[in-house]
């Protein structure tokens, strides 16, 4: 997955050099932007941590259509882009292939550098955009997205205290929402943007598995 986005990245990127201020005659126009945004968790089981800084990020284009005025100040977006959320935290997940899912915390004694569960998406945003003459830029919108991916990984000494160092991946963990839905706000002025994302959508389906959820906040970097 990360070969994938690499590869995405550099296209868009390489592309928004030559299209991000390209607009049709009709006064439509296509665009580029970047996500970096750190994940807040909803509903953390008993005994979970966050540790450390857990940043996702997003790449997407975006199509605009000019609505209601000719001015040019509401358009309206819609687009494709790649998400990836990331969950660092003092817990492993207890067996990645049962039902339900369980967050388990890491005995204090056993040293470790990094436990985390990763999942990426494949989005299709919507947004009604607002642009004034100083370059003033208010987004709101709504994101649907399909789980490309997902993935567990943890180094540290084996759970048991043993002292033996190891390197643990699972792929594909179960029972993870295949389709996700959120609302998203997006404000800031020309290039630079805060935004927001609340996903209305749990992790995991039902109840087979925490009742996490996350609401992203960060920055994009998006000449739109």
């Amino acid at each position: 997955m990360r070969k994938i986005f690499i590869v995405l990245s550099l296209a868009l990127l390489t592309s928004g050099v030559f299209a991000q201020d390209f607009t049709t005659k009709a006064g439509n126009k296509i665009d580029f932007g970047f996500d970096l945004f750190y994940d807040i968790w909803g509903n953390k089981p008993d005994g979970m941590q966050i540790h450390g800084l857990s940043f996702g990020n997003s790449i997407y284009a975006m199509y605009e259509k000019e609505i209601w005025t000719k001015d040019g100040r509401f358009r309206l977006g819609m687009g494709v882009g790649v998400t990836t959320h990331k969950l660092s935290t003092n817990t492993t997940i207890k067996d990645p292939y049962e039902t339900p899912i369980t967050f388990v915390p890491i005995h204090e004694d056993v040293e470790y550098d990094k436990s985390k569960f990763v999942v990426n998406y494949l989005d299709f945003p919507i947004e009604i955009r607002y642009k004034t003459p100083s370059k003033f830029r208010l987004a709101i919108g709504a994101k649907l997205g399909f789980r490309l991916n997902n993935h567990t990984t943890y180094k540290g000494e084996e759970l048991t205290n043993s002292g033996i160092y190891q390197v643990v991946k699972y792929k594909k963990i179960k029972d993870i929402e295949g389709i996700r839905f959120g609302t998203s706000l997006k404000f800031g002025y020309k290039w630079l943007n805060f935004n927001v994302f609340y996903s209305l959508t749990k992790l995991f389906s039902g109840d087979k598995g925490p009742e996490l959820y996350p609401i992203s906040i960060g920055i994009t970097f998006n000449p739109f």
